[in-house]
């Protein structure tokens, strides 16, 4: 509300509300969300997602059948990359699937962030150099997710 010179929360909504307060919407919906993120956060997440979803999803493969795993709160995108990762590493025949990760957020800053899918060398705790040289290459200190994995 400083930043704006407006002196009281009721003044912020008004502005947040209206047609002129879209950008401001935007920096508040980043301000308000806590955009935490690590590849391979929880790895007990990934033993589930190997036990339980696997063999549906390879059920899914002899199939034929579309499949879509959608990570919704995906901040800066190391959670969806790193579950097409895992899911890619443990069933090698989704590359030819039509298999996709969708990944979502409220701040659309973050978003844009994943979409580019270049991350500086702090961000890349818990990839392994077998996951990096499979899905990512390194260029200027930074890794980035290779283009045929992003899409």
């Amino acid at each position: 509300m400083g930043d704006l010179d407006l002196s009281d929360f009721g003044s912020y909504s008004k502005l947040v509300c209206s047609d002129r307060g879209i950008e401001e919407r935007r920096n508040m919906i980043s301000a308000l969300t806590t955009n935490v993120s690590h590849f391979f956060r929880e790895p007990h997440h990934f033993e589930l997602l190997s036990e339980i979803g696997l063999p549906s999803v390879r059920t899914l493969i002899d199939n034929g059948d579309r499949i879509r795993i959608w990570s919704a709160g995906c901040s800066n995108g190391q959670e969806p990359f790193s579950i097409a990762m895992h899911m890619l590493n443990a069933a090698p025949s989704l590359s030819s699937a039509d298999f996709k990760v969708l990944a979502t957020d409220l701040d659309p800053q973050v978003v844009s962030f994943a979409a580019q899918g270049i991350y500086e060398e702090r961000m890349v705790g818990g990839v392994s150099s077998e996951f990096k040289s499979k899905f990512a290459h390194e260029k200027d200190c930074k890794l980035h997710i290779s283009p045929s994995f992003k899409n």
